[in-house]
């Protein structure tokens, strides 16, 4: 905390200030917003803590490419999760000069500063070592730790019906509170021609109603282990 943008302090607080929601036919920005963008500002101040550099958040990544080389950014994607890994388009004439082009499979297009592209060197031990989630989650407990469920939040609209099921047996609070957001969110754009909520036309509570069909009937237990098995947001690239 401390390192969001003024526009994005949180998921909730976005959705709640301008009745708007996560969807799966819109544009993805809550991984750069809430995760990338945040993530590289406290970077940069731990830097400025612990080497003494200066100035703004570029600038201090340039500073230690100066003296170091290359920042290496271990992510953990794991073995299995291969195509999450971005790769770098082509370089166009529009392209702004602070930017770099990166190539979505998802999305199409993306640009991402050209400091980043630069001053930092991505590295993805786990699929170097060829560990999928399982190979982790039996390390983990080898080392006696409590494995941990699979990142995930909650009003992440890229879940699954077993996610869907999961999120209304386990934590039904959460879940109303995602359902009045996405309410609120139909209301404000009632008159518009296209009006999409979370899952696209079919607002949370039908979604909820068909995924019910099929997995109403699993136990606490059958959805947990699901949960463990993957982990649901696969979709963003790093």
């Amino acid at each position: 905390m401390g390192f969001h943008g003024a526009t994005w302090q949180s998921l909730t607080d976005q959705m709640e200030r301008n009745n708007n929601i996560m969807g799966v036919t819109f544009a993805k920005s809550c991984t750069d917003n809430l995760k990338i963008k945040v993530s590289y500002r406290f970077l940069a101040q731990w830097l400025r803590d612990h080497y003494g550099y200066h100035g703004n958040d570029p600038s201090v990544f340039y500073q230690y490419r100066h003296y170091f080389g290359k920042l290496v950014s271990w992510i953990g994607f794991a073995a299995g999760e291969e195509s999450r890994v971005a790769n770098p388009g082509p370089k166009t004439s529009a392209e702004p000069d602070e930017y770099v082009l990166f190539q979505d499979g998802d999305t199409g297009p993306a640009y991402i500063p050209k400091w980043r592209k630069l001053c930092v060197e991505h590295r993805y031990p786990l699929l170097e070592l060829g560990h999928d989630r399982a190979a982790c989650q039996r390390i983990i407990a080898g080392y006696g730790y409590p494995v941990p469920y699979p990142s995930n939040c909650m009003f992440c609209p890229f879940q699954n019906e077993v996610e869907i099921v999961y999120l209304y047996r386990t934590h039904p609070d959460r879940w109303q509170q995602w359902v009045e957001r996405e309410a609120a969110k139909l209301a404000k754009f009632a008159q518009s021609k296209v009006n999409h909520g979370v899952k696209g036309k079919l607002a949370l509570p039908q979604y909820l109603r068909k995924a019910l069909e099929k997995y109403g009937h699993w136990s606490i237990e059958q959805l947990r282990e699901y949960r463990f098995s993957h982990g649901h947001c696969v979709v963003s690239k790093y």
